[in-house]
């Protein structure tokens, strides 16, 4: 059962991998395949960060008080791994 995470990313898991669907708009889905859900993360978050920038989302500020969006987005990141690690004992459950 596939599992959305937003507009662009979807996943399920078996056995084996985790496996990412990647779709973007007026595109075809693209299927990656992990071994972990680390390593589908930090894709995702790389992925992301590289929109971020090449788009001008992203501002560097000049203080210290404002958190990095890398580190926003692998905080987001982690707890998004949380949340697919529940799922996926949940799913092992049934």
């Amino acid at each position: 059962m596939s599992r959305v995470i937003d507009d662009e990313f979807s996943f399920y898991c078996d056995t084996r991998n985790y496996t990412l669907v990647h779709k973007q708009p007026r595109k075809r889905a693209e299927k990656h395949f992990f071994s972990n859900p680390r390593a589908m993360f930090r894709f995702i978050s790389e992925l992301k960060l590289k929109g971020f920038i090449t788009r001008g989302k992203v501002s560097f500020a000049d203080t210290n008080n404002v958190p990095s969006i890398e580190s926003v987005l692998n905080s987001a990141g982690e707890q998004l791994m949380d949340w697919v690690l529940s799922l996926h004992k949940d799913s092992d459950k049934k």
